[in-house]
């Protein structure tokens, strides 16, 4: 005689969490308070893996309602260390810090070196500004002509070859920066870019992180850049946004982008009062994914957006200009007598993140670092150090694991289709 279950039985399995099906139980992911808490659900089982990467429009509301959280900031202070220092934000919740430990925030994974670097003794490896890509960071030695990417979360560190980095570092004739390429679902990066400016010319060159060869384009006519009196070109970056890569050098008068599938460099001249006055800016993005540009100039903070016309031309558009004499004092207090200037080191994800200086006060050369709501425009205290004035902030990336279905996550994916057939 076949069993059947028990009528009890049944009805606690129907209101077992194993039988939701995948709408009500993104529902419930929907409402989880970070995303380090939702890559820990999403990784119990691989039936809830599979539903949040199988659905990039869940993907999409989550990061809506919860955006991606800052973990901390890579400082430099070559004074003190060879290596970046990793500076964490104030945890909001056990996830978050959770997650800071599990990870390499110390980059120990450069401590071991490849038998073609063991001649090289302590090399000191220096975070690109604006190089930080879905957690991966670009790291140089410019001494000895050393590249590396590390993503710090999954503890995965990929040295460029020695030949290939002396190759692009030696052959640069002008000013140069670097930026990481990925597809906007693949968080790993597949292609490295190194823009080179000598003097009024440019050209991108390539090197592909999956197979290992280098493409360059051929020079294209842009504007000169500035020169310090010394001689010496002046820092700059480089950031993927929307399929195109922007470059920002201080104190001129345009900026570029390069279309990261056609390779079209694009040069769009910034507004008068960006580059005539002391400012610092950057190129970041909005809540919504739309490309701007964040300067300070004093204690006014500015956003330029990104736009195309009808003809398609690219320029830069002002969209608010707010002074922030009165959220300065307002989170900081006492500490802040209004005679200092913010600086705009960074503009990720929705937020710019500041530095407002304290020497007067505070011998020592003591600075708070602060973030910026573009939506709001109000400033939260991050923290204080001696560090300098600028860093490179660590958002938390959306794990491999749950934007797609790659490596053993495509077999699983598979497997568990063939079970269901």
């Amino acid at each position: 005689m076949r069993r059947t279950m028990p009528l009890t039985q049944a009805a606690a399995w129907e209101r077992h969490i194993s039988s939701l099906g995948d709408d009500l139980l993104l529902e419930i992911f929907l409402r989880l308070p970070s995303l380090a808490t939702l890559v820990r659900a999403g990784c119990t089982c691989r039936a809830w893996r599979r539903a949040v990467a199988s659905s990039p429009g869940f993907r999409r509301r989550f990061g809506a309602v919860h955006p991606p959280p800052l973990l901390g900031f890579f400082t430099d202070n070559s004074i003190v260390a060879e290596s970046p220092a990793f500076v964490p934000a104030r945890p909001h919740g056990r996830d978050l810090a959770a997650a800071v430990r599990g990870g390499d925030f110390s980059l120990t994974s450069l401590e071991s070196p490849t038998p073609e670097e063991e001649e090289v003794e302590a090399p000191g490896w220096k975070i690109l500004t604006g190089s930080c890509r879905r957690g991966n960071l670009i790291l140089l030695n410019w001494e000895d002509k050393l590249l590396a990417v590390v993503n710090p979360l999954t503890q995965r560190s990929e040295r460029v070859p020695r030949l290939v980095s002396k190759s692009m570092l030696q052959g640069c004739q002008g000013h140069s920066v670097l930026a990481l390429l990925s597809s906007e679902e693949d968080p790993v990066p597949s292609r490295l870019m190194l823009l080179d400016h000598p003097g009024s010319r440019m050209k991108a060159t390539i090197f592909s992180m999956d197979t290992g060869v280098c493409s360059e384009t051929p020079y294209v006519d842009v504007p000169a850049c500035p020169d310090q009196p010394d001689g010496r070109v002046l820092n700059g970056s480089a950031v993927q946004l929307n399929g195109s890569v922007f470059y920002l050098l201080e104190n001129w008068r345009y900026t570029v982008s390069v279309d990261t599938a056609t390779m079209e460099f694009t040069v769009m001249e910034l507004p008068q009062w960006v580059w005539v006055s002391p400012t610092f800016f950057e190129v970041g993005e909005t809540k919504d994914g739309a490309t701007c540009l964040v300067y300070s100039d004093g204690l006014d903070v500015g956003v330029l957006m990104h736009t195309r016309g009808a003809d398609g031309a690219q320029k830069w558009v002002l969209d608010r200009v707010v002074s922030m004499g009165a959220e300065l004092q307002r989170v900081l207090q006492g500490q802040f007598d209004g005679a200092h200037a913010l600086e705009v080191f960074a503009a990720k994800d929705g937020y710019a993140y500041l530095s407002a200086s304290l020497t007067l006060q505070h011998p020592g050369n003591r600075y708070w670092f602060l973030s910026l709501c573009l939506g709001t425009m109000k400033l939260e205290k991050l923290f204080q150090g001696t560090y300098g004035c600028s860093g490179v902030p660590y958002i938390m990336p959306w794990p491999r694991s749950l934007v797609g279905n790659y490596g053993r996550f495509a077999l699983n994916q598979r497997r568990s289709l063939k079970l269901h057939a």
